[in-house]
């Protein structure tokens, strides 16, 4: 099958849109692993206790 040029250029515009998609997706994902370790961090305080004792 012959590809006309218009549809070579839908093609990739459309394969652009998915890779960025697929970095952003990336990014949220990262941001949401950097609030859960936060989250962990602030929890294990609480339970092993990081307050000093007079």
């Amino acid at each position: 099958m012959i590809k006309h040029k218009s549809d070579s250029i839908k093609e990739l515009h459309q394969k652009e849109a998915e890779a960025a998609e697929k970095d952003k997706t990336i990014a949220e994902q990262a941001e949401t692993i950097e609030l859960l370790k936060g989250c962990i961090m602030e929890l294990a305080d609480v339970v092993y206790g990081e307050e000093e004792t007079v």
